[in-house]
Order: C-alpha cells, then structure tokens, then sequence
C-alpha cells in the first residue's frame, strides 16, 4: 500500500513545502495583472479590478470572457473579493502623461475556486516559449527587431505577458541574418527562419514581416503552419495565443471522473525528484499523488487523474519536462506511462 505524499516522513513533507513554497511565487506572479488607472479613488479601483479580473481569466482559461458568460456578472461586479494585496505604480514612459498602473495580486486559490465553480476550462501554467522572429522591411531590407526598447517589440511583450506566454526573441548569428530577405522571410512555409531556429529547441513559432504597423505573419505549432496578414505585433500574438489555448487548455473537467494511473519515471537525483513532485503538484489534472515504490533512479506514482488522459499527455508533450519512454503506451488497458523527468 503506498503513502500520500502528505504523509510521507516529516523530513521528506519538509522538503516537499519548501519546494512548492518556492513553487508559489512563480505561482503568485501568473495571478498578477496590472491595468491603468486615472486616479486614486476607490471607484476606479473598483472598475480596475473588473477588467484586470477579466484579463486574468483571459489568462487562465485561454477565452475572453465577459458579462455574459452564465454565472460570471456577479464575479465581476465583485472582483474586489479575489484581490489578495494591490500597489500603485509609475508607468513606462510610453504610457500616456498622468497614467498610473494599479498592479493587482490576484488570490491564486480564490480564482482557482472560481474557475471550478463556472466550470470554466483552463490552460495549465506550465507553458513552454514561443519563440518569435520579427523582421521589418526598410528599403528593400529586413531588419531583425529584438530590441526592447522598440515599440513593436514592447507590443509583443506585453500581449505575451497578458496571454502568460512566455516568448524568446530569436538572436542569430550575423551570416544567418544576412542570408534573409523580404522575399526568403516567408517563403516556403517559411522555411529559411525554420532551419535557423533548430538550435533554439523551441516548436512553437511566431514569425512575422512588418510593413509599416503591421505586416504578415507564420504561426508554427507541431505539424500546423498558420499564415496571418495584416496584423499587427499584438494582434498576431493573441492569434497565436488563442490556437494554443484551444489545442492545450482543458475543458471543465468539475464533473469529469476520476481514473487511477499508474506513472513510473526515471530520475538522475533526488534533486531532479523534487521538481518533479512540484510540476506534478502543478498539474491542474491531478488530484491525488501516492509514492508506490523508489528503486535505485526509478520512482512509481500512482495518480488520481480528472479529465482526459489524452489532453494531459498532450500537455507533457508540448512542456517537454517528462519525456515518453519507448514501452509508453496510452491506449493500452490499463495505460503503460513510462517517462523520463528532464529538466
């Protein structure tokens, strides 16, 4: 008979709390939003906290929700109730004269709790980068934007923040980047930018060619290519965002049965066990975590699953921490899942 992590020895629950201690700043800050205000008065915080509540369940779900989502039009009336702490802040010097920036922190379990009760469907936290080639033409030339301080950069940045995408600016070598033209940057599927971001280990793409404010874009998912035109660095980011969340977030799992799994998987240190406990602790899906056995760099899990078993490998196939052994077979009876923790 195993043991819940929860009543393993006492030592190991320590260790255990401070890993997810550490887990939850990371945590605190995918509940955070910031929104412009115009003044310090409670009722334009009140109205903040309203659309920052909305913005964040942008984040979370992977949908834009409003008023007339069933159920929602008290939660945002009251929004106060699942702010933790909030701070004024100055503005970027792009924000417009006399703005100020409310930063709202979030309850993560108030929204947890929230998204549960609507039944609402979620994007799991864990999200692996984008990485983003931005090129804009200038007399017959492409030049690569990466510069943070470009406003076409800033755009992007912040769409990426407010989605909680984290992206990665593509920084080639200069031969590479003297081999892109106007014409090469999309061509064939844009197959120049792909061959050049092999090093980067990164399948999901964002690439796009300016003209002016907006340009042409190439969203790259595993096996999907997207062409977009006339978007601009926002626009094309939140596209992007929204085929993700669609391929990735899992429905409403509230009334979905529990099935118990079975997972072994091999790890190089005890080291390497602890963060694999903390990503499986994370995972939306999993609601009950036993340590059946630990052999020499081999541990066997049993884990109570809610929701469907296809969704969630899907999922650790595009975090690429646990990485499937040979023997993994999802559609036998019962499912052989065999991984190996990278991280």
């Amino acid at each position: 008979m195993g043991l819940l992590f929860t009543q393993l020895p006492r030592l190991l629950g320590v260790l255990l709390s401070l890993v997810w201690a550490g887990a939850s700043l990371a945590g605190s800050e995918f509940y955070r939003i910031e929104t412009p205000v115009s003044q310090q008065t409670a009722e334009a915080k009140a109205l903040a906290a309203q659309v920052a509540l909305k913005d964040l369940l942008w984040r979370v779900t992977g949908q834009k929700l409003s008023e007339k989502t069933p159920g929602l039009s008290n939660a945002f009336k009251q929004a106060d109730q699942y702010v933790e702490s909030f701070a004024y802040i100055q503005p970027a010097p792009s924000q417009p004269a006399g703005e100020l920036l409310l930063q709202l922190q979030f309850s993560p379990s108030a929204i947890k709790q929230l998204v549960h009760t609507y039944q609402l469907p979620v994007w799991p936290e864990q999200r692996a980068k984008i990485l983003v080639w931005l090129f804009k033409q200038d007399n017959g030339r492409v030049l690569l934007l990466n510069d943070p301080n470009a406003p076409e950069v800033q755009a992007l940045q912040a769409a990426a923040k407010l989605r909680g995408r984290p992206v990665r600016w593509a920084k080639p070598w200069l031969e590479e980047l003297a081999g892109f033209t106007p014409s090469r940057v999309l061509s064939a599927q844009g197959e120049a930018v792909l061959n050049a971001s092999f090093s980067y280990g990164l399948d999901t793409l964002l690439i796009g060619l300016l003209n002016g404010d907006t340009g042409e874009w190439l969203l790259v998912q595993p096996d999907e290519k997207t062409p977009v035109k006339g978007a601009d660095p926002a626009q094309a980011l939140h596209k992007l965002a929204d085929a993700l969340a669609k391929r990735y977030s899992l429905g409403s799992t509230a009334n979905a049965p529990l099935q118990t799994l079975t997972l072994t998987v091999e790890v190089a240190s005890f080291a390497k066990w602890q963060q694999l406990m903390q990503y499986l602790k994370q995972q939306p899906q999993v609601k009950r975590l036993t340590l059946m056995a630990a052999v020499d760099n081999q541990l066997t899990l049993q884990l109570s699953l809610q929701g469907s078993l296809a969704q969630w490998t899907l999922q650790l196939a595009q975090e690429k921490r646990l990485i499937p052994m040979p023997e993994t077979n999802t559609a036998s009876n019962p499912p052989l899942l065999r991984y190996r923790w990278q991280q």
